[in-house]
């Protein structure tokens, strides 16, 4: 078996009813504007209520609005990085929105959907528990919802007849990690409005925000060190997000590891989903690695599932 890391990206949790960055920043932008939907999971968010409760001003909230709905960036994280301002609003805003989606999500309702492909790796993972704890895979997420967690938690209790907290006892074993932070450690599906969303907010973390230190991203850097396999799902590629993953068959000239003469890191192989990324925007994604990085033909025509089904990902995590 091959040692596998899985990086979760937006794209990734799409079929389980949560938004593009794209879909997240507009809709903030027009629940803010008063512009509520008649459909979908936003509609009854009253976001500028949950946000005036939890201290924000008005006038500032106003001020907001109207310049996310003026910016031409495709997601909310990729505005407020130029707009320190907006940094404390824009999280709670973003924690407030997710939460509505946990709470509308297929996970929260117990449904199935199609594009299911958490429980299309989950089935391949095996039949017994020793045949899945066995698996060496680790997951490192982009995403601030719990989608992934909360499904293989549920389905592993009801698999194996066990409480959900075994079910997180699994998951450990994933060492699944929030690069980015999440929303709390609330019940998930929790509604928006039973949140802190100051203190939710504080969990949450932007790209330019300094990660050099920080915690989750050395535990991140530690499995794809050891790791010879790095699969990325419904994934951006933000140049940033790919360098401080920090992914390498030998050690940056200048670094501790290669000034001691230590071994190489195993060698590794990236495999990344490319669905809505053209042959072009492939190849100038491929160059931010220093490691061969592959995507299946007609990448951009496969979703996370048919990707899973098409790519040696799951080939080589259980030979």
């Amino acid at each position: 078996m091959t040692k596998t890391v899985l990086v979760l990206g937006a794209g990734a949790s799409a079929p389980y009813g949560f938004p593009s960055g794209e879909g997240l920043k507009d809709g903030i932008a027009r629940l803010l504007l008063g512009q509520h939907p008649a459909r979908g999971p936003l509609r009854g968010l009253d976001l500028t209520e949950r946000l005036l409760a939890a201290g924000f001003s008005s006038e500032g909230l106003s001020r907001f609005g109207n310049t996310l709905a003026s910016s031409q960036r495709f997601s909310i994280d990729a505005f407020l990085e130029n707009r320190r301002e907006f940094w404390d609003v824009g999280k709670a805003a973003i924690v407030a929105s997710i939460a509505r989606f946990e709470e509308a999500s297929s996970i929260a309702r117990g449904v199935t959907v199609g594009g299911d492909w958490i429980r299309y790796l989950y089935d391949k993972l095996g039949d017994t528990i020793q045949e899945q704890v066995s698996r060496p895979l680790s997951v490192v997420t982009f995403n601030y919802d719990r989608s992934f967690e909360t499904w293989i938690c549920q389905a592993w209790a009801a698999d194996h007849g066990t409480s959900i907290d075994e079910g997180r006892e699994f998951l450990g074993r994933l060492a699944v990690l929030h690069v980015h932070g999440d929303i709390g450690e609330q019940d998930y599906g929790t509604a928006p409005g039973a949140l802190n969303l100051r203190e939710s907010a504080s969990r949450v973390r932007l790209v330019s925000e300094d990660a050099a230190d920080d915690e989750r991203f050395k535990q991140a850097r530690a499995l794809i060190l050891d790791a010879q396999r790095v699969c990325f799902l419904g994934f951006g590629y933000h140049p940033m997000n790919v360098r401080r993953l920090e992914i390498y068959n030998e050690w940056p000239k200048g670094s501790p590891a290669a000034i001691l003469g230590h071994p190489p890191p195993p060698r590794k192989r990236v495999l990344g989903a490319a669905f809505d990324i053209t042959p072009t925007e492939q190849q100038q994604i491929a160059r931010l690695f220093s490691v061969p990085c592959d995507f299946p033909d007609r990448g951009h025509e496969l979703d996370a599932l048919a990707f899973l089904r098409n790519s040696t990902f799951l080939r080589d995590l259980l030979k």
